[in-house]
């Protein structure tokens, strides 16, 4: 089956990051919507859980600071090839671009595990 690409990458992902408000505790659904939008329209996404953080967040928001140490956090962005699609990352750098964008390898970088969300593969077959 061939889907036409009806919308371009850009114009998706914007769309996305425009909505997103304060990004704290939202990666999950944001991310979800993102790559859902994204395969709906061609592009060969998917959506990565990262748990495990080993970066330095000092100015992260403070609920996650509260929660637990980093090696507790949990977040979801989108891949596609090997561009990394952060549109929630703010939550743990104030100062990031609403649309944050990495290679895998920077990913890896800063999390012990990166793997793919089996709760939306899982909902991709339903």
């Amino acid at each position: 089956m061939t889907v036409a690409m009806t919308k371009t990458i850009d114009q998706i992902i914007a769309g996305h990051a425009a909505r997103v408000g304060r990004p704290f505790g939202k990666c999950k659904k944001v991310s979800h919507g993102l790559a859902d939008d994204l395969v709906i329209n061609g592009y060969p996404a998917i959506v990565l859980r990262c748990s495990g953080y080993e970066g330095d967040a000092p100015n992260a928001d403070k609920r996650w600071l509260d929660l637990a140490g980093k090696f507790w956090w949990v977040h979801y962005i989108v891949r596609i090839d090997e561009t990394i699609y952060d549109l929630t990352r703010r939550q743990f750098h104030p100062s990031a671009p609403k649309i944050s964008i990495q290679t895998p390898i920077d990913l890896k970088s800063e999390w012990n595990s990166v793997t793919v969300d089996l709760d939306w593969q899982k909902t991709r077959f339903e």
